[in-house]
C-alpha cells in the first residue's frame, strides 16, 4: 500500500499529523511522496474543478512546492521526486529557489517569483550570480508540463493556492546548520544567521508547514512521512 493511494480520505478529512503505517525506506521516499502527491491532487477538488486559479488545465499538471529550512533536504529531495516523476512524464521540470534568490536577504523576494513560474503565458523566473551580485539571465519554463519548486520560501498562503500539493521538510537546526555548511562550505558561515533570521520570518508570517500536505520528516534520521 502506498501512502493515500486511491479511495483515501483527502487531507482535510485525516488532518496533516496521520502517520501512515507503511513507512518508506530513504531509497524508495521519492516514490512514495511522488504517489502521495498525485493521489492528493487527485483527491482534492478544488484541484480537479481548477478553483485553485493555477495556471493549468484541471487535472492535466501537477504543481508541487517543497519548503523546510535550509539544509533540511529540500534540493536532494526535490531533484529525487523529479527523476521519478520524469519516468512517467519526462518533461517535469525542477526550479531551485537557490537559483532565483537575489542575493543574502532575498528569501521574501524569490518566494514572491513563484506566482510568475506558474503564470498561463510566458512564466519564467531571473537567475541570479552569486560571484558578481546581480541579476544573470532568465529562464523560461512550459507551462503545461509538471513542476517542482523547492526553496525556503516556498510555501506562502499565495503560492500554495496556485499549487497542487504543498511539502514540508522538517529536520533540526543544528542538523539543518551542519549539513549545510558540509554543502556549500565556510562561505555559508557567515551569512547562516542573515538567512536564519528570514527563514524565521516567513514562517511567522506565513505558516508553510500548516500549509503542507506533507511533511517529510528526518528528525529521527530515516524518514517519517506525515500528512
Amino acid at each position: 500500500m502506498t501512502p493515500l493511494d486511491a479511495g483515501s480520505p483527502t487531507r482535510e478529512a485525516i488532518g496533516r499529523d496521520q502517520v501512515p503505517h507503511d513507512q518508506p525506506t530513504r531509497d524508495d521516499l521519492p516514490r512514495a511522496l511522488a504517489d502521495a502527491a498525485r493521489n492528493l491532487a487527485r483527491a482534492n477538488p478544488a484541484n480537479q474543478t481548477g478553483t485553485n486559479t493555477g495556471s493549468h488545465p484541471a487535472g492535466d499538471r501537477l504543481v508541487i512546492l517543497v519548503d523546510g529550512g535550509s539544509g533540511a533536504g529540500k534540493t536532494t529531495l526535490a531533484r529525487q521526486l523529479v527523476v521519478h516523476l520524469r519516468r512517467e512524464r519526462p518533461a517535469t521540470q525542477l526550479v531551485s529557489l537557490d537559483d532565483c534568490y537575489p542575493g543574502w536577504e532575498g528569501l521574501a523576494a524569490g518566494a514572491a517569483m513563484i506566482p510568475d513560474m506558474l503564470r498561463a503565458h510566458d512564466p519564467g523566473h531571473p537567475t541570479w550570480d552569486w560571484v558578481a551580485h546581480r541579476t544573470s539571465g532568465w529562464v523560461g519554463l512550459d507551462p503545461q508540463a509538471d513542476i517542482v519548486i523547492e526553496g525556503c520560501g516556498a510555501l506562502t498562503p499565495t503560492n500554495r493556492a496556485l499549487a497542487d500539493v504543498g511539502v514540508w521538510v522538517e529536520l533540526d537546526e543544528q542538523t539543518r546548520k551542519q549539513q549545510a555548511l558540509d554543502r556549500d562550505g565556510e562561505g555559508y558561515r557567515p551569512w547562516w544567521d542573515l538567512w536564519a533570521a528570514q527563514e524565521r520570518d516567513h514562517w511567522l508570517a506565513h505558516r508553510p508547514r500548516g500549509l503542507a500536505d506533507i511533511v517529510v520528516d528526518f528528525s529521527a534520521g530515516a524518514p517519517l512521512l506525515r500528512w
